[in-house]
């Protein structure tokens, strides 16, 4: 165990990796790494991106990459370098309908309608309910946040201080 930190100095830090997700019509691209599984506990964050431009090229980092229906048999697609396929699809899945843009919502189990328009098709957000003290001490990272709901139709934003449900 020695020898596995003898070659990190200093101040033993987290080591994070960060990882783009790309979909493209209900597909989700999946990349074989070049390099070996590390050997260190690692933070992964992930973040949504989109295609804009370019082609797929093989890198440094990796090898190949193909898309995938995101309801692909996941063991058809598995290797030594795709550990937590399984995982990863199932929290893509559920905050993929999430990120697809507007949609219906609960609060307490009643449907949220626009009090101005009366539409039901809204945009979630997210917003910081921020208190003089902590501005003051410049932590406002540290104060509750609200979800909010932005209709559609004509823009009227609700908040809630509980949870909101996608339906």
């Amino acid at each position: 165990m020695k020898n596995l930190f003898a070659n990190e100095t200093g101040y033993q830090t987290t080591k994070i990796d960060v990882r783009g997700v790309v979909s493209n019509e209900n597909k989700v691209l999946m990349v074989q790494e070049s390099h070996l599984p590390s050997p260190y506990h690692v933070y992964k964050i992930f973040i949504r991106c989109e295609i804009i431009g370019g082609s797929a090229t093989s890198g440094m980092e990796t090898k190949k990459g193909q898309f995938f229906p995101k309801d692909h048999e996941i063991n058809k697609i598995r290797n030594g370098c795709m550990s937590n396929t399984k995982r990863f699809f199932k929290l893509f899945s559920k905050n993929l309908k999430e990120s697809l843009g507007p949609g219906q919502y609960e609060a307490e189990g009643i449907k949220v309608v626009c009090p101005h328009c009366n539409h039901d098709r809204f945009k979630l957000g997210k917003a910081q309910l921020n208190t003089a003290l902590l501005t003051f001490f410049n932590l406002d990272f540290a104060n509750r946040s609200a979800d909010t709901l932005m209709c559609e139709r004509c823009g009227n934003i609700q908040w809630f201080g509980k949870n909101i449900n996608r339906v």
